[in-house]
């Protein structure tokens, strides 16, 4: 296609889907990057904070041209490092948007008897879900994945975010799409009333 180019610059349409191409692969390069840095190194939480997880969660969900339907429950804070809370966010997403999802529902729910145990956090999305043939478990390792164009190491990283944080990540299926519940523990969570 790049060898096309010049000869087609006065065709609007071949260039505002060559524009389109250019910017998904480097976008698409750009993750495997930063999952390629994450994947070699151990994660160190440097920069943590208390971020409203509406603040998270929606720059990912707009790069990747998702809807974020919030459970009125999302009115929470996490403390934690934000490049790798983005991080997170950009690969839970980006497999959401793979799997041809294009909304995601999202609740934040603290076990109001014992707020400072833990507090769970859900991303559903209606995309194909995960193979009914995959092991759930499995998906989180690194280099295992069902696409073709996939590098395996979305959720791997994801995972690995979230252990960091000292919360843990699980995978399950829906009758149409697939979800992702992290579990954080209470001293990274924040309830607004």
């Amino acid at each position: 296609m790049i060898h096309v180019l010049p000869s087609r610059l006065s065709d609007e349409r071949f260039t505002e889907r060559f524009v389109t191409l250019v910017r998904e692969e480097l976008d698409r390069t750009q993750q495997l990057i930063d999952n390629l840095l994450a994947y070699g190194k151990n994660i160190e939480l440097r920069n943590e904070e208390w971020t409203a997880v509406t603040a998270l969660m929606l720059p990912a969900a707009n790069r990747y041209h998702l809807t974020v339907i919030p459970d009125p429950s999302v009115n929470g804070e996490i403390l934690g490092d934000q490049f790798y809370l983005d991080l997170f966010f950009q690969n839970v997403f980006r497999n959401s948007r793979e799997a041809g999802a294009d909304e995601v529902r999202v609740a934040f729910r603290v076990d109001q008897l014992a707020p400072e145990t833990a507090a769970d956090f859900t991303c559903e999305d209606n995309g194909v879900g995960y193979p009914e043939t995959a092991d759930l478990d499995e998906l989180m390792s690194p280099f295992v994945t069902s696409r073709s164009r996939g590098s395996g190491l979305g959720l791997y990283l994801a995972k690995k975010i979230i252990t960091a944080h000292d919360g843990t990540l699980s995978l399950y299926r829906k009758e149409k799409g697939a979800g992702v519940k992290v579990t954080l523990p209470g001293k990274r969570v924040s309830t607004r009333e």
